[in-house]
């Protein structure tokens, strides 16, 4: 029986061993995309619990909207979206809706709904912001100047006027037409609403 050379083994090289450090070396993905931002450099020593890159999927690319709870029995899955970028202005691009949230938002009694857009052409970047239009029908709806609209804890709010006292309400925006806004949820025709409410107003303050 022949004697191997010492240190070396039948079917087992420098080269092989080398091959070998490269691949348990190699980092991938269980999916394709793109590297939004690198967290190491060559060179680095990484764990299992290293973070690596970022790696964002670009096509498709799934569009976040906000329904209003007066619209949401006109959404369904396959309900066509057409929205805009001004990162890519004069070009109108479609989407779908593929999936609906299970219920309506308490503080903005609204759903979360999300629809599917083919990226092919990578003319859009994830984290984008853009304007929809979801058919939802038509209704008609109580329009109250901008001004009148005050940002609270992130939320959309204006003031009524009722028995002579504020009360804040959080309302839902509709279309903007000039200087006014359609409210799609949060007041009616007929209320009073207060416009350019003074920075210090708060609920059941008294009307004078």
């Amino acid at each position: 029986m022949p004697a191997w050379p010492s240190g070396w083994t039948p079917g087992f090289s420098r080269a092989a061993a080398a091959v070998q450090t490269v691949s348990d070396s190699s980092i991938r993905a269980p999916f394709g995309g793109v590297v939004a931002e690198r967290f190491v450099h060559v060179g680095d020593y990484v764990h299992a619990d290293t973070r690596v890159v970022t790696l964002l999927v670009d096509d498709p690319l799934r569009l976040e909207l906000t329904v209003p709870e007066a619209n949401v029995g006109s959404v369904r899955p396959g309900l066509a979206v057409s929205f805009q970028s001004v990162a890519v202005p004069g070009r109108v691009f479609t989407a779908a809706v593929k999936y609906m949230g299970g219920e309506i938002r308490s503080a903005t009694r609204d759903l979360v709904v999300e629809a599917v857009t083919d990226n092919g052409d990578h003319a859009l970047l994830p984290g984008m912001f853009v304007t929809a239009q979801l058919p939802v029908g038509e209704v008609t709806l109580p329009v109250v100047p901008q001004k009148a609209v005050v940002d609270r804890d992130g939320n959309d709010t204006l003031f009524t006027v009722v028995d002579g006292r504020l009360e804040m309400r959080v309302v839902q925006l509709g279309p903007k037409v000039g200087d006014l806004v359609a409210i799609a949820d949060g007041v009616k025709k007929g209320d009073q609403v207060v416009v350019s409410p003074p920075q210090g107003a708060v609920d059941g303050a008294l009307v004078e």
